[in-house]
């Protein structure tokens, strides 16, 4: 996972994982496309048509369903072709060879964190002096302390978008973690 700060926010993106999964599946040559799956194209399980290796299809859509976690523009298409996760036929790898082909040419493409910043540009608009840094109050000892520690941890790695976004704020003392009993 790769994350850029710009002036806009956070872009979190996937880019090197994209490239190994082309690799990983032949396609790192592939021609792009502009959308991910063809316009009204029905996908049905068809019993005439040629049954394919589970485990390439399988592969192929586990890779994709990883890549949904920063890139919801394909997360419907990759929804309609887990369908066929049992019994995939040859159109339905086509299918996921066309969002393979789609992510080739949109591969710089990711999830863009801006409302940190919408909330700094109108308190600037407002001409809200920040002399310190925002406070945010947590209950939880835990994520308070993934906040200040810099070691990633197994069980942390389904947060890990968040995670990073409030350290980088919490090290640039721009946002204060506070912890505040609940019971």
């Amino acid at each position: 996972m790769e994350f850029k700060i710009t002036s806009r926010g956070m872009i979190l993106r996937k880019r090197k994982y994209i490239l190994k999964v082309l690799k990983m599946f032949h396609m790192s040559n592939c021609n792009s496309t502009t959308t991910p799956m063809e316009y009204r194209i029905k996908l049905i399980g068809d019993h005439c048509e040629n049954l394919l290796d589970n485990t390439l299809y399988k592969q192929i859509v586990g890779s994709l369903r990883y890549i949904c976690n920063s890139r919801p523009d394909i997360a419907y298409f990759v929804g309609l072709i887990s369908k066929f996760m049992n019994d995939p036929k040859s159109s339905h790898l086509l299918v996921a060879k066309r969002i393979l082909r789609h992510l080739k040419g949109t591969i710089d493409h990711g999830l863009l964190h801006e409302e940190y910043n919408k909330i700094l540009s109108l308190l600037k608009e407002l001409q809200v002096k920040m002399e310190s840094s925002i406070q945010s109050l947590f209950d939880n000892k835990s994520a308070i302390n993934l906040t200040k520690n810099l070691m990633a941890h197994g069980r942390s790695k389904h947060i890990e978008t968040r995670f990073h976004y409030l350290r980088d704020k919490v090290n640039k003392e721009k946002l204060e973690i506070i912890y505040c009993k609940t019971t």
